[in-house]
């Protein structure tokens, strides 16, 4: 049997076992939940040294969600989103889902994709939920395609490897959703053993994951521990966070072993910070991470960037040092702001984000926000955000 045939038939099978179960439950079953949003989105990009491009993006989301009791339900969630570009933007996490550990996926090779001029014009498809939730009296259990993520850090969460989101991405509300199984099982009132198996293509070792999850409370602190093998790589990693008089405070660090033949055995990242709610409302919060991966020179990011760690999307930065501060300020009840920077400690450029978003009552709403590198360009290399492109959007959400 072929890999494709192999990524098929168990996709086919997923979605035939999620529909049987709840075939066999429908007479306990009220009529699903259906929900999901229609978002469009217009990007404009400015590249340094080339001309201004853009981007038109309509996405369509569908979630069906089922309950056959307390202890069982499932869900299923389908996107389809027709673009119209001359580059591949950030909103558009097509790509993100193509390289998700996932066992096979829907083809878009029977949508329509063409070519003309220098724009770009096709229809891309995500099968981004099909899980089935069981909560039995010694754990919790999610089997099929579900969301991951972990990590208490705001700007860079060193132990969120499988499926993270880059930093200027511009829809953070879903994240990319994985083949996996996973147990969570309860210690004690505040602690949980977290472990799981996400599965990658044609079930590959070598593209596949497995992880094991220690949250625990002591001291007024929320502890936990992880131990990772991904992809031919091994991360250990904790995460810790508590209050500090009025304020939230964490630190989250990870080492990551590589076993992918490159000449760096391993690198260490970390992200230690606060954020804090001012008297008159603002949210503002301050993040220092450091990349072990990276470097402080700038001639070495080139080469830097064709490391294992970045080929495989676990870093995207390419310094050792940064500092983030950001603040958002809801203005009214319906009408918010926010603005945030990333500074690379070593070169000296900055990446800032702004936006506002303005909402409808609770289900529609106008986004709109820049991203703006900031840095020095030179013929043996620049600083690091200078490279980045400039960044205009609007973005209409209704959902229902």
């Amino acid at each position: 049997m072929s890999g494709a045939d192999l990524r098929r038939y168990t996709l086919i099978g997923t979605v035939a076992a999620l529909s049987a179960t709840v075939a066999v439950a429908a007479a306990r079953v009220d009529a699903p939940q259906v929900g999901g949003y229609l978002k469009a989105f217009t990007v404009v990009l400015d590249a340094p040294e080339a001309q201004s491009e853009g981007s038109s993006l309509l996405r369509a989301r569908v979630r069906a969600d089922w309950r056959a009791s307390d202890s069982l339900s499932a869900q299923i969630a389908y996107e389809l989103a027709p673009r119209i570009q001359t580059f591949r933007s950030s909103v558009d996490d097509s790509e993100s889902a193509a390289g998700a550990y996932r066992i096979g996926d829907l083809s878009d090779a029977a949508l329509s994709s063409t070519r003309q001029d220098a724009s770009i014009l096709d229809v891309v498809q995500n099968l981004d939920r099909a899980y089935l939730f069981a909560a039995t009296p010694l754990a919790d259990i999610t089997v099929g395609r579900q969301p991951l993520a972990f990590g208490s850090a705001r700007s860079v969460n060193p132990t969120d490897v499988l499926a993270p989101f880059a930093y200027e991405a511009l829809d953070k509300e879903e994240r990319i959703g994985v083949d996996a199984v996973r147990l969570q099982a309860p210690l004690g009132e505040m602690s949980e053993l977290d472990a799981g198996v996400v599965l990658g293509e044609d079930l590959a070792r070598d593209r596949s994951a497995a992880y094991v999850r220690a949250k625990g409370y002591l001291l007024s602190t929320d502890i936990a521990t992880m131990a990772m093998e991904f992809r031919q790589h091994r991360m250990l990693g904790i995460d810790v966070a508590r209050a500090i008089g009025g304020a939230s405070a964490w630190f989250e660090g990870a080492y990551t072993s590589v076993e992918a033949g490159d000449t760096r055995d391993g690198f260490a990242r970390a992200s230690v910070g606060a954020d804090y709610h001012l008297s008159f409302g603002a949210y503002t919060f301050a993040e220092l991470h450091w990349n072990g991966a990276g470097s402080t020179n700038r001639d070495d990011y080139a080469e830097i960037a064709e490391t294992s760690p970045y080929r495989e999307g676990i870093v995207r930065f390419l310094g050792k040092g940064y500092a983030a501060c950001g603040v958002s300020y809801a203005i009214t009840m319906l009408f918010g702001a926010n603005a945030q920077a990333l500074l690379n400690l070593a070169d000296g450029s900055v990446l800032i984000s702004s936006g506002v978003e303005y909402g409808f009552g609770q289900d529609a709403f106008i986004r709109a926000g820049t991203f703006y590198g900031v840095g020095s360009r030179g013929s043996s290399g620049g600083t690091e955000f200078a490279a980045y492109p400039n960044v205009c959007y609007a973005s209409v959400s209704l959902y229902f």
